[in-house]
């Protein structure tokens, strides 16, 4: 994970998507950080269906100004940083 404080909002979408994904699924959870470019980058990798969760971390992450695409297994997600 990446050093030092991000803004708020961009903490509180990162944390959201780690945790509904860690409840929503029965199997192993991987989460890596970079912060890179005034960007907040983070992949999360589970196994098994997340559902309707996807849409709920999207909301969550857009609110921030970000994205979160669903590919392979993994949410990737990015938020801006930078003020």
């Amino acid at each position: 994970m990446p050093e030092g404080r991000f803004p708020s909002a961009v903490e509180s979408a990162a944390y959201f998507a780690a945790h509904e994904t860690l409840r929503l699924t029965e199997r192993t959870v991987s989460v890596d950080a970079c912060a890179e470019n005034g960007s907040l980058r983070m992949t999360i990798g589970a196994e098994g269906a997340l559902g309707g969760a996807i849409t709920q971390i999207q909301d969550r992450v857009g609110a921030a100004g970000g994205t979160v695409v669903a590919h392979d297994g993994e949410l990737l997600l990015e938020m801006p940083c930078a003020s």
